[in-house]
């Protein structure tokens, strides 16, 4: 899909005409977790401002892409809803007249259920999915149970939602708290308007859903199209309508967070005497075997009991904050997830591919030298991980369509004969 016009339709009853469309912007991201955007009406005449009873905040607002190249491709989007307007009043200010920013976003943001809840002992994955299906907010989510891993809690702790949102309280009292294998959860909608709770090795570990690939010379070429056509045999993507040639591409290794103190620090009360025992846990020791000179995985739950439970004792004290600071700490894994940032611009994929599905790259086999005619396969070649998307209009032609795509890899290694990625133990071991 290259040439393409906009469709956009507010509280189903008004569309907006699409000579005054002037633009389109689609943000997706795992990180962020809902998707939203914008798009711009050229409002010249105040036509559409005069209109307002269809554009006030919480309106839903409906967008379609249409190929004019092929009338039966089209690529509708779930409803978004508006969350906030702008209007620069520079056509003319005495009859607010001028250009129209209308910001959109998945219903979340609006729909939110403030009311306090304890929740009875239930696996994180099920209490996120319940949350979603509850109509307390006003409006009830879908929850795939396939798109849901089973997460590595026991299921016996109480969890309390108090004076926040459903939305902050998933962010903050348990997603921290969530590990799968031992391994950071990720939860995100994507711009189908599915939710997932996966993580990144889960993610990275399916079939890509479309190859990037060189410009149409390199296709030409018989050994890359062969290598080419083999990759998309074996993930099963369709060369003719899955492969996009990249127009702009740009690396980034390492990250911000890499630059700071990234190590997670526990901390436990001594409730006898109120002091605290404190400590760190690093990445070098995270997965560390448990012996006689090293706790490992497992940490001291109170000071007090140290001392005092005898090897003998029935007495069992559960102390919920260890239950939770274990899976905290192995959240540190977070960090190197997107140690390799890549970003990637071709023309609009975005009816094809949405974060948390993988992508191959194909890059032509790289030679030692001039000299040498053996050749090793590039080490930014293969399998990448979706985080984000931004789907755009063409600043020069707004029916034309494009994408900019953020993919990360964790590591690689290389040596003389071929360059790979690393699945270590610290990061992700192969599926």
């Amino acid at each position: 899909m290259q040439s393409s016009a906009i469709s956009v339709i507010l509280n189903r009853i008004t569309e907006i005409d699409p000579v005054y469309l002037l633009g389109f912007k689609l943000y997706t991201s795992i990180k962020e977790g809902l998707p939203y955007g914008y798009i711009t009406v050229d409002d010249h005449y105040s036509y559409i401002m005069a209109r307002f009873e269809n554009l006030q905040i919480g309106a839903s607002i409906d967008i379609t892409l249409a190929n004019f190249a092929d009338n039966q491709e089209t690529h509708k989007y779930p409803t978004f809803y508006i969350l906030q307007l702008e209007n620069d009043f520079s056509a003319n200010s005495s009859r607010l007249a001028g250009t129209i920013r209308i910001w959109f976003g998945h219903a979340w943001f609006l729909y939110k259920n403030i009311k306090n809840h304890a929740y009875k002992p239930m696996n994180i994955a099920e209490l996120i999915k319940k949350i979603l299906k509850d109509e307390d907010r006003g409006m009830a989510f879908e929850a795939d149970d396939d798109n849901f891993d089973e997460t590595d809690d026991n299921g016996k702790l109480s969890r309390f939602k108090i004076s926040e949102t459903d939305w902050d309280f998933i962010q903050n009292k348990l997603l921290p708290y969530t590990t799968i294998n031992k391994m950071p959860a990720h939860f995100f909608c994507n711009d189908r308007g599915e939710f997932f709770l996966k993580s990144f090795r889960n993610l990275y570990s399916e079939n890509s859903k479309i190859i990037y690939t060189q410009n149409e010379e390199h296709l030409s070429e018989e050994t890359n199209l062969k290598r080419i056509k083999e990759i998309c045999e074996k993930n099963n993507i369709n060369f003719g309508t899955h492969h996009f040639p990249v127009s702009e591409l740009h690396l980034k290794i390492g990250n911000e967070d890499i630059l700071k103190e990234i190590y997670p620090y526990f901390l436990f009360e001594n409730l006898e005497d109120g002091s605290f025992l404190s400590g760190s846990k690093k990445l070098s020791n995270k997965l560390r075997n448990r012996s006689g000179s090293s706790f490992g995985n497992m940490l001291p739950i109170d000071n007090m009991l140290m001392m005092k439970t005898k090897g003998t004792s029935v007495k069992i004290i559960y102390n919920r904050q260890a239950f939770d600071v274990i899976p905290l700490l192995f959240q540190a894994a977070r960090v190197p997830d997107n140690l390799f940032f890549l970003t990637v611009y071709t023309n609009f994929i975005g009816d094809k591919v949405s974060i948390g599905d993988t992508s191959e790259i194909n890059i032509t086999p790289i030679k030692y030298n001039e000299r040498d005619e053996r050749s090793k396969v590039h080490w930014m070649d293969g399998k990448w991980l979706n985080v984000g998307f931004e789907h755009y209009t063409d600043a020069e032609d707004v029916e034309k369509f494009l994408t900019k795509s953020y993919l990360v890899r964790p590591s690689f290694v290389g040596n003389e004969d071929s360059t790979s990625l690393s699945m270590l133990p610290l990061l992700y071991e192969s599926p």
